[in-house]
């Protein structure tokens, strides 16, 4: 089942490369809308704006954490993203509301839609 509809997804994301291969992913699913923006500052500033259904975001960013995006303060699920696997990071973006938590490799941001729509589902 894929995600409705006219989904907003907001990406936050600091690496060009990362978000060109995201953006490549995201081209055949017509029914989302990707907002993309490189800061926790920016990210805080749409979401006032205009609240998304989705976030995806690198837990590192230039001027902060992206797991200050997370559902328990923000109230829509958020996937978080790091170039550098670390268990107890990911345990602990999990148990402060993470909807997922992955490594970024090719293949896993090319399957970030699939991911994104079992987010959605869930």
């Amino acid at each position: 089942m894929p995600i409705q509809p006219e989904y907003n997804i907001l990406l936050v994301e600091d690496d060009p490369g990362h978000v060109t291969l995201i953006n490549r992913a995201f081209e055949t699913e017509a029914h989302c809308r990707l907002v993309t923006t490189t800061s926790l500052a920016q990210a805080k500033s749409l979401i006032n704006h205009t609240p998304p259904d989705l976030v995806i975001t690198d837990i590192r960013l230039p001027d902060g954490q992206g797991t200050e995006l997370l559902a328990p303060t923000t109230g829509f699920p958020t996937i978080v993203m790091t170039g550098h696997g670390d268990e107890k990071v990911a345990v602990n973006a999990m148990k402060s509301g993470a909807a997922e938590y992955i490594v970024k490799t090719r293949e896993s941001l090319a399957s970030l839609p699939r991911t994104a729509n079992r987010v959605m589902r869930e």
